[in-house]
């Protein structure tokens, strides 16, 4: 048997990468990513690039005028605030994302949301580019702990969900409660938000 596989016009050799800037910085500099394109198969390819923007509201948002292999950072970007951004190139119909990288200024931490979702507590964590430890521990209802799950975020791994009743072992649980911490300096557990109790 005989597969055809047709190979890729082009692909990513440099992937941007997350930045923590210092507040009230004048100059962010720039995020990069690099591509190649397979010039034996496609001679007469070209690249195009395209910055998008994103966050949980909007989803991707293409970025106007920013269409090269270099972004600039905007200024002015406040104390605590993260900008996410991933870059979209295109050639010969075919299209390829970049990570998503984060842009931060002065002391951003992770952040957590828990929901309800199809049976089951979700958390999702968002990173905000920052690497580190978050803990979620669930609670019965007196406030004795059942079980911590331990969640690294890492560069590579920044934004998942996590699924608490299945991974913390939960799964008969009628009501329960958690929290999530962040790990700061392997020794001190500071919460993210409050208890959050579900039925």
């Amino acid at each position: 048997y005989y597969a055809d596989v047709k190979p890729k016009p082009a692909w990513i050799t440099k992937q941007p990468e997350s930045v923590n800037l210092p507040t009230g910085y004048t100059d962010g500099g720039v995020l990069t990513v690099a591509a190649e394109r397979n010039l034996e198969k496609y001679p007469n390819s070209e690249l195009t690039y395209q910055w998008c923007a994103y966050d949980i509201s909007n989803g991707s948002v293409a970025l106007d005028g920013e269409t090269s292999p270099e972004f600039q950072i905007p200024s002015g970007l406040a104390e605590g605030e993260t900008r996410a951004y991933h870059c979209l190139i295109t050639c010969e119909g075919y299209k390829v994302v970049s990570k998503t990288v984060y842009v931060s200024v002065g002391d951003v931490k992770p952040e957590v949301f828990l929901e309800q979702n199809s049976g089951d507590v979700q958390l999702d964590v968002y990173g905000n580019g920052r690497e580190g430890i978050v803990v979620v521990a669930g609670y019965q209802n007196d406030g004795k702990l059942v079980n911590l799950k331990t969640v690294p975020i890492t560069k590579e791994n920044n934004q998942f969900t996590v699924r608490l009743y299945e991974e913390l072992g939960l799964k008969n649980a009628s009501c329960y409660k958690f929290r999530a911490y962040v790990l700061e300096n392997l020794k001190t557990l500071r919460p993210l938000g409050n208890m959050v109790e579900f039925e």
